[in-house]
């Protein structure tokens, strides 16, 4: 038996920032959502035609470490923390546990909750 691996090719957060779309906050944020829902389409499309059930199908995600400019100034450490999850975390909380966090405020409301894309 032959395991395959299927990884659906971008790079989400990094790729948003590429191009007219990153000066863009709102065409940024609607790409990454359209990103996230390809995503979990494409997952279940796999898996739908897979007949040995023998994929396994993920992502690349490109990871980085954020520092406050000011390690004493707590509106450094926030603003770090804050765009560390952002860049960190949304995308798989999205394509994983299908909590899509529309207006990126950190917070999961019950309306960006998608049980058809957790995958």
């Amino acid at each position: 038996m032959t395991t395959r691996r299927q990884y659906i090719p971008n790079i989400p957060v990094l790729a948003s920032q590429q191009g007219p779309l990153w000066p863009r906050a709102d065409l940024t944020a609607k790409a990454l959502q359209n990103e996230a829902v390809a995503h979990a389409g494409a997952y279940d499309l796999i898996h739908q035609f897979d007949t040995s059930g023998d994929n396994q199908v993920g992502f690349t995600l490109s990871m980085f470490s954020w520092a406050p400019a000011d390690p004493t100034n707590p509106v450094d450490i926030d603003a770090a923390a804050a765009f560390s999850d952002f860049y960190n975390r949304w995308y798989p909380n999205a394509v994983i546990n299908g909590q899509m966090d529309s207006n990126f405020d950190g917070v999961i409301t019950p309306d960006e909750i998608h049980p058809d894309m957790v995958g």
